[in-house]
C-alpha cells in the first residue's frame, strides 16, 4: 500500500496477542506529551490522532508495536524505560526506511 494512502489497522495480533489500535488527542506519558502509547493491561496500542503525516503514522505504529512485542516476550522486567524507548525507536526507524511492510 502507498505511503500517502496508510491507514492504521483496527487490531494487531502480536505473537498471537490481539492488540486494538486506536486514535486519541493529546496522549501523554509520565505528564508529556507522546505519538504513541502500549498499555499492556488493557492490549490497546494509542496513536495521537493529531498525527497527519503517513510516515510518522507508520513509525509511531511500529514504534508501539516493539513496545508491545517486547513486552509479550517478557523483556521489559528489569530493562531499563530509556534503553528500551531507544532500542524501539532505532528498530522502527529502521524497518521503515530499509523494508517494505505491506499493511492489509
Amino acid at each position: 500500500m502507498s505511503a500517502k494512502r496508510f491507514r492504521l489497522p483496527r487490531k494487531i495480533l502480536v505473537k498471537g496477542i490481539e492488540y486494538k489500535i486506536r486514535r486519541k488527542k493529546k496522549l501523554k506519558y509520565e505528564g508529556k506529551e507522546v505519538y504513541g502509547l502500549h498499555d499492556p493491561k488493557t492490549k490497546i496500542i494509542w496513536i495521537d490522532s493529531g498525527i497527519k503525516q503517513p510516515h510518522m503514522l507508520r513509525v509511531t505504529l511500529i514504534h508501539e508495536l516493539f513496545h508491545a512485542y517486547i513486552d509479550v516476550c517478557g523483556i521489559t522486567e528489569g530493562l531499563d524505560r530509556q534503553l528500551e524507548e531507544v532500542i524501539v525507536d532505532l528498530l522502527a526507524c529502521a524497518i521503515d526506511k530499509h523494508f517494505k511492510v505491506e499493511w492489509k
